[in-house]
């Protein structure tokens, strides 16, 4: 995982960086050097998530399936002899052997009720079994009820180009994990109301329109199955003895729409640790009894009205949320659910970048409503380039507290003191989170700030370059609040060491907002943009730098798409000349331009 080092050598590099200070302006004078300017600034280029490798089909056995002309009693080997049924193709993956590379295909267009088992066969890295289609567009598999429309248990698997819809189960691909698996690719499949039994026309006006009186006239039964461990693309582990835990997972431009709870999830047992308290492992360390899913993937995953979360990564090491967009999250909440647009939690060096993030919602007493999330437990997560925009919750949520749990050592034995168990109560390592280069566009109704959201003992986070426009519909709205998690007691503390550097605070109208940061150790801004920001706002970030200017904006009547980033290019010119001079930022902008030698306010470095 070299690119995963290099991240967070990067990481640790910018708060080295930002903590030790900043470069002049460029409006102030220098010594200049003997001959000509010398830019030193480190630019940081863009992580890649890791690929996995083609296959070589060459040497695959396939088998084809036909729900209308298919006949169980065929071979299967052939498009003439296709077989009918789910039920025999479940019978060939179980029999499926690591000496004999297969391939299952289904025929495209056709339609098959049932589950589809990906279960109890055998394959390598380099001929993984391979689940698909044929022909022309996408079979169709209808769970029809069943728990789940797609059961994925085991290593080396490859399921794409399948349409999956399960209206009254409640998955639609479900990867159970009851051992350590790896190289798992799903890709390309449209996956569409699952959990989401509609009782109005299924029109997309209809459903749209009916949001405040979802379950009554919505979705029927919807608080009995509104469960994490539900949704479009669901992975999670059994509580037994045996550890479990993934490692090579790619989920690629799949689409998901009108599934709850979650659009795309994954959790497991076998994660408990500080922050974290539930789960079976025995926990020492995070090296020993922890056992982490590595190298994840969600890239350039589409996901419309989800009935909760968007797309959640929970106890991960080395993961890439990247091109992804979520629409319409949280769009069924519950009282006592707290659902957001794309978020990891208790995971350590993960990328989120290149997302958008659009209109999740804060209906029926739910809670957050975010479109972006960084949450308990996080460390070294870098989130750029990322479009966040008309969330109701705000733009970000960056949250942290403590549990208790029992310890364990190496070996798995209770630590004991004195005869009794060992259990301590800590707070989650919330720490080092760089958010650059992005934009956060009339995020935040009512109350909700337009920015972030920071609850409890998060430390040390980088806030640079990035856009920020508050909604125009809320004058008294804050660029951020601040609270404690736990109000009563205090043990885990307050959030400590947040710097905000060259980002742009824009309101349309003028903005009234409260500055309150008194929940807060140690915070600096030094050397942005505040254009239409209150007076107590102004006072409140006492910047040293502070740049009173229009810069000169524009918020495009129609602002869907990651397209549209280039939309909010300033037109004012002072806003590429009077910057801070970083001793290191990204080379790219949010809109793909090279930032060098431009000493640049906000997420864009050029008009």
């Amino acid at each position: 995982m070299k690119k995963s080092a290099m991240f967070l050598g990067a990481v640790i590099l910018a708060f080295a960086l930002a903590l030790s200070g900043c470069g002049s302006g460029g409006n102030e004078e220098e010594e200049k050097p003997p001959v000509g300017p010398v830019d030193s600034t480190v630019y940081v280029t863009l992580p890649e998530a890791p690929e996995y490798e083609q296959v070589d089909k060459s040497g695959y056995k396939t088998y084809y399936f036909d729900a209308e002309n298919g006949n169980d009693a065929n071979d299967g080997t052939s498009v003439e002899q296709a077989k009918k049924t789910l039920s025999a193709a479940n019978a060939l993956i179980a029999a499926t052997k690591s000496a004999t590379p297969t391939q299952i295909l289904f025929k495209g267009g056709s339609k098959f009720a049932g589950e589809l088992h990906v279960t109890k066969f055998a394959a390598t890295e380099k001929t993984p079994l391979l689940v698909s289609s044929y022909g022309n567009g996408k079979a169709f598999i209808d769970g029809d009820g069943k728990e789940q429309a797609v059961l994925i248990t085991g290593s080396n698997v490859r399921v794409s180009d399948l349409e999956i819809t399960n209206k009254t189960g409640l998955k639609g691909i479900y990867v159970y994990t009851t051992g350590s698996y790896k190289n798992l690719v799903i890709e390309n499949c449209d996956i569409h109301n699952v959990n989401w039994n509609w009782t109005e026309s299924e029109s997309e006006e209809s459903w749209a329109t009916h949001m405040n009186d979802l379950g009554v006239k919505g979705v029927s039964k919807v608080d009995p199955t509104f469960q994490y461990e539900t949704g479009g693309i669901v992975f999670f582990t059994p509580a037994g003895d045996t550890p479990c835990k993934l490692e090579n997972v790619w989920v690629k431009n799949n689409t998901i729409q009108k599934v709850s709870k979650s659009g795309i999830l994954l959790s497991s047992n076998w994660v408990k640790r500080f922050g974290l308290g539930w789960g079976v492992n025995k926990y020492c360390d995070d090296e020993h009894g922890y056992y982490p899913s590595r190298n994840v993937n969600f890239l350039g995953n589409k996901l419309y009205f989800t009935g909760g979360d968007g797309i959640v990564m929970i106890g991960v090491e080395n993961g890439f949320m990247d091109g992804n967009v979520s629409y319409h999250s949280n769009f069924l909440g519950r009282k006592g659910f707290a659902n957001a647009g794309i978020w990891s939690i208790s995971s350590k060096n993960v990328v989120i970048q290149r997302n958008e993030a659009a209109y999740s919602h804060l209906d029926n007493g739910a809670a957050d409503g975010q479109g972006l999330d960084i949450d308990i437990a996080s460390e070294n997560v870098l989130m750029q380039y990322n479009y966040s925009h008309h969330n109701a919750g705000g733009g970000l949520l960056m949250c942290n507290t403590g549990t208790e749990i029992q310890l364990y050592d190496e070996e798995g034995n209770p630590r004991e003191e004195n005869g009794f168990p060992v259990f301590e109560n800590k707070r989650g390592n919330w720490e080092h989170a760089v958010i650059r280069n992005n934009l956060f566009v009339e995020n935040g109704n009512g109350t909700a700030p337009t920015f972030a959201n920071v609850t409890g003992s998060c430390y040390d986070v980088l806030v640079e370059n990035n856009t920020i426009i508050f909604n125009p519909a809320v004058p008294t709205q804050q660029f951020m609040k601040v609270f404690l998690w736990d109000t009563e007691k205090m043990q885990y503390g307050k959030a400590e060491r947040f710097v905000f550097r060259n980002n742009i605070f824009y309101g349309a109208t003028e903005n009234t907002g409260k500055f309150n940061f008194e929940n807060m150790e140690e915070y600096l801004f030094v050397g942005n943009v505040y254009h239409n920001m209150s007076e107590a706002f102004r006072e409140g970030a006492a910047d040293s730098r502070m740049l009173i200017a229009d810069p000169q904006l524009t918020v495009p009547a129609q602002a869907d798409g990651y397209d549209k980033v280039t939309a909010y290019a300033p037109a004012n010119a002072d806003m590429f000349t009077n910057g801070l001079k970083l001793s290191e930022k990204n080379l790219l902008d949010i809109a793909g331009n090279e930032t060098k030698g431009i000493a640049y306010f906000g997420a864009i470095c050029k008009n």
